[in-house]
């Protein structure tokens, strides 16, 4: 079957019409017939015929190739791409794509000016952005960009992350929620219709400013739809020139995030050894902070007296300028300046600098608070003692990680930069070329290093396999050996004490040896079948001692002798 585009299939009722499927799918060799309900075909189609997409959502319809069958298709995307941009030919095209909506594409098909003053009107609407200035929503509408959704689309899927937010304009949206269950190798995915979206409707604002960490439902386009698009990184610096609207968004935006930070700092791990109460205490005596992206939130070498826990977001972590991690949810810094065992625990320098990266909400936890929560339950500083001490051997081994990693950064970032040539009027060509030299001298060490090792690792491989082959031939000559052993020990025992004799356990037939290598592995100057050769220098056989004579009986006395 010809199956160019079915997503149709995949969606949530209502489903769009299958006129609104724009594709085009162009039959340059071969022939294909399209059948309906009925079992006689419908249609044929030969080489240079156009299959226009609505075919292929039509119920119950099909593409079959009566033979090998080369295509060539327009997407779906493309379409979408080019009504983007140019603007002249959408206002003409989208008419025709979903007839509905030509009311709403004759509101919008105005010059652009009164398009941004409705934007900025629509926005207003909205509680997050009810107490702005117009002068900020006007700068706000200059940024946004058009965006084009075809039927069956996401335009935002649950569980993802966000990072821009989306004013409907033309068009009809579905609001679902998805939910997959899976039962041993069988997994359903159950589609809830939360509702439907219509023109004017703003969504994705709060995922956008950082105040919800994930997509909560997916918004699927249920005809042709044209959205306004703005993305964190402009609102942002429109923020910057906006600083009575930037307070206005922190506060906003610590609301919302108020409800998280309790459970984040209850069900943290770092305090997990602790009773539920002490926890709440922690918690509750927090302090909750805000940080835009490239806000400092740590910096290296300063002191102070507080616990920083990440909440939301994602920072990264730098030791000597460098790069060292990325820290998401969960991560916390500056723990030993709080330490209620360390007296100077004030004194901590901070061994590295985190900045934010996206919107992070970060949970302060004051030395003060801590030491309180101590005093309080105090049936809880064996575990205080006993946290810090991980703590404090897990943040030295990080410590000594990061060092190296940075130093290591360094001097490549140090390489890569003499290698790119000279920069400053103290270089020359002379310097360069023993830079050259230097680096391709290391280069040759490095890599004589490598081999060094790998030359190790196989020895180390083969002296292990022989001594492995080694063992196992020894264990198979014990076998072979241990029922002459054994019945030399019945002999003995038979010959040293009266009674009735112990007769032996029936031998299995002999197996053949076992030869793991050949004769000129093991260095034996004969075939010896002695447990204890082993591949070591020529063994050569010890002279034959003579056995101990047996003790004979007592002779035994007559019993009818006088």
């Amino acid at each position: 079957r010809l199956a160019p585009d079915n997503f149709r299939r995949f969606l949530h009722p209502p489903r769009p019409r299958a006129e609104e499927n724009v594709s085009v799918c162009k039959l340059n060799r071969g022939r294909a017939r399209l059948f309906s309900d009925r079992s006689e075909p419908d249609r044929n189609y030969e080489a240079g015929d156009l299959i226009p997409g609505s075919v292929f959502w039509k119920d119950g319809a099909y593409v079959v190739a009566s033979e090998v069958c080369y295509v060539s298709i327009l997407h779906r995307g493309v379409v979408a791409r080019a009504l983007e941009e140019f603007p002249a030919d959408r206002d003409v095209y989208l008419p025709l794509l979903d007839p509905e909506t030509r009311s709403q594409i004759a509101s919008s098909s105005v010059n652009r000016k009164s398009r941004r003053e409705k934007f900025a009107k629509i926005l207003r609407e909205r509680s997050i952005f009810a107490r702005t200035s117009q002068e900020f929503l006007n700068e706000i509408t200059v940024h946004g960009a058009i965006r084009v959704f075809m039927p069956g689309d996401k335009i935002i899927e649950q569980g993802t992350d966000g990072t821009s937010m989306f004013l409907l304009w033309v068009g009809t949206t579905s609001v679902v929620t998805e939910h997959l269950d899976e039962a041993g190798r069988h997994s359903t995915r159950t589609l809830t219709n939360m509702g439907s979206l219509t023109h004017g409707s703003v969504f994705g604002e709060l995922v956008m400013l950082g105040v919800q960490p994930r997509r909560t439902a997916s918004v699927v386009a249920c005809s042709v739809c044209c959205t306004w698009e703005v993305q964190q990184h402009q609102i942002l610096s429109i923020l910057d020139r906006h600083p009575i609207e930037r307070q206005n968004f922190l506060k906003l935006v610590e609301e919302f995030l108020g409800k998280l930070a309790a459970p984040r700092l209850i069900n943290h791990p770092l305090f997990s050894g602790f009773h539920q109460q002490f926890r709440t205490l922690i918690g509750v005596n927090c302090e909750h902070r805000l940080y835009f992206p490239g806000e400092t939130i740590v910096q290296e070498g300063s002191t102070g007296n507080s616990l920083y826990i990440l909440n939301l977001g994602i920072a990264g972590v730098l030791m000597q300028k460098q790069p060292v991690m990325k820290a998401q949810g969960g991560a916390h810094f500056g723990f030993p300046s709080i330490f209620f065992t360390n007296q100077r625990a004030g004194e901590y320098k901070q061994p590295t600098e985190v900045t934010a990266e996206t919107m992070c909400q970060v949970l302060v936890v004051s030395r003060t608070s801590y030491l309180d929560a101590i005093s309080t339950y105090p049936d809880m500083r064996e575990v205080a003692r006993r946290i810090e001490d991980d703590e404090r051997a897990r943040l030295h081994r990080q410590r000594d990680g990061f060092a190296r990693m940075a130093h290591r950064r360094r001097k490549l970032r140090c390489i890569i930069d003499a290698l790119r040539g000279p920069t400053g009027p103290g270089e020359t060509p002379q310097t360069l070329a023993l830079v050259n030299a230097s680096f391709q001298a290391w280069r040759g060490m490095a890599t004589k290093a490598v081999e060094a090792r790998n030359l190790e690792e196989r020895r180390r491989t083969l002296n292990a396999e022989r001594v492995e082959a080694w063992l196992t031939r020894r264990r198979s000559l014990l076998e072979l050996v241990k029922p002459k052993a054994e019945m030399k020990i019945l002999i003995d025992e038979n010959l040293q004490r009266r009674g009735p004799l112990k007769l032996a356990k029936r031998i299995p037939p002999a197996s053949p040896s076992l030869h793991l290598h050949g004769e000129s592995y093991y260095s034996t100057a004969d075939d010896s079948v002695s447990p204890y050769m082993s591949p070591c220098p020529l063994w050569s056989r010890a002279p034959a001692h003579s056995a101990r004579g047996s003790r004979p009986l007592p002779p035994i006395g007559d019993p009818f002798a006088g």
